[in-house]
């Protein structure tokens, strides 16, 4: 195929190759702690994201961009005007200085299913379950974990920063509930939920008790761990969540 279109097709990737082949971008971003990013035209090629770079845009995120829509809002400002340029010089016969990915420099992040792979490890820090829940929230279904043995997802987190220290037989204990926000002990400190879902969507804020406890059974984090995701399991997962 790539013979027969004499080397001139070409992929749209919205990450700064060659860091952050693969897919799921700004999940993967928003737990490096990335804010440097871009988008990036490619030759393709037999592997993944590793033809010669035709176009690329690099930028800031800002400190507003907190959670996957944020990233996906702030990057569509340039989206029109890069594809534009693009698309000017494929229709004026442009001949294209192309760049070729330094392998050296490249990094690579697999596909994620959100009901899979999307699983609280209430082992981590308060930092580390922040990014984890902000990098499954909207326009995804939120992280997943247990309450009183029923799953249930969680969005809209932040750290709490009144210097609270916890012990990790603590982690996931909800010890206060104030103006609807909940209130959960980590391995080190507190993070903040805002929003609670149970799996038809209904938010269940007003069910929750203090005392109350968020658990991640091991054989779920396991999973999460070992599966990869694939089309097979995203149409086998969606089909279960209809």
């Amino acid at each position: 195929m790539i013979d027969f279109f004499n080397g001139k097709l070409y992929n749209y990737h919205d990450a700064p190759l060659p860091k952050s082949r693969g897919a799921a971008t700004y999940t993967w971003a928003i737990l490096l702690r990335e804010r440097r990013w871009g988008l990036t035209i490619h030759k393709i090629s037999e592997s993944i994201d590793v033809g010669n770079i035709v176009k690329q845009k690099l930028f800031n995120f800002p400190l507003t961009c907190k959670i996957p829509i944020d990233y996906l809002n702030y990057k569509s400002k340039f989206e029109k005007k890069f594809f534009a340029q693009f698309l000017d010089d494929l229709i004026s016969n442009t001949h294209f200085k192309t760049i070729k990915q330094k392998q050296s420099s490249s990094t690579y992040w697999p596909r994620l299913v959100t009901p899979i792979n999307g699983f609280i490890n209430w082992n981590w820090n308060a930092d580390d379950i922040e990014l984890f829940i902000r990098a499954f929230d909207d326009p995804h279904q939120g992280a997943s974990t247990f309450l009183n043995g029923k799953k249930i997802r969680l969005k809209k987190c932040m750290k709490n920063k009144d210097g609270l220290k916890c012990h990790p037989f603590q982690s996931g204990l909800i010890y206060k509930i104030e103006n609807g926000k909940i209130f959960v002990a980590t391995s080190n400190s507190s993070i903040i939920i805002a929003e609670v879902y149970n799996l038809k969507n209904k938010q269940i804020n007003s069910a929750i008790k203090v005392g109350h406890r968020f658990y991640t059974p091991t054989n779920f984090l396991d999973y999460a761990l070992s599966t990869r995701a694939n089309y097979k399991i995203i149409e086998s997962t969606e089909a279960k969540t209809r």
